[in-house]
C-alpha cells in the first residue's frame, strides 16, 4: 500500500478572525499552526470541519481493515468447509479514493 503526500496528523479544527480551518496540530511547532484547509462558511461548515479534522484517524482506521480477513464455515453439503474471506474490499476502495496506491 503506498500512502499519497498528506499533511501530517492529528489536525484540528479552529477559528481564525470569524473563518473555519483545519489546522495541523503540532504540538511542538512554533508560531501559527499549518492550515490544512479553509471551510467555506455555510449551514454545514461546522460539520465539515469536524469531518476533515477527523481525516487521519478516518484513514488509518481503513488502512487496519484494508487488510482484514475473517474465517467463515462454508457448508458443502458433506461437512463444513473452512475458508478465509477477504472483508477489506469496502476499505480499500475507499482509500483509493482518497489516493491510495495498492
Amino acid at each position: 500500500m503506498i500512502r499519497p503526500d498528506l499533511t501530517p496528523g492529528a489536525w484540528r479544527k479552529r477559528t481564525s478572525n470569524g473563518k473555519t480551518i483545519v489546522c495541523r496540530e503540532d504540538p511542538n511547532a512554533v508560531g501559527i499552526p499549518l492550515d490544512v484547509c479553509r471551510v467555506w462558511q455555510s449551514s454545514f461548515t461546522e460539520a465539515n470541519a469536524k469531518a476533515i479534522a477527523a481525516l487521519p484517524q478516518l484513514l488509518a482506521a481503513l488502512e487496519h481493515y484494508s487488510t482484514s480477513s475473517e474465517l467463515v464455515g462454508v457448508d458443502t453439503g458433506i461437512g463444513l468447509m473452512v475458508e478465509r474471506e477477504d472483508r477489506g474490499h469496502v476499505a480499500r476502495s475507499a482509500l483509493i479514493e482518497a489516493g491510495y496506491k495498492f
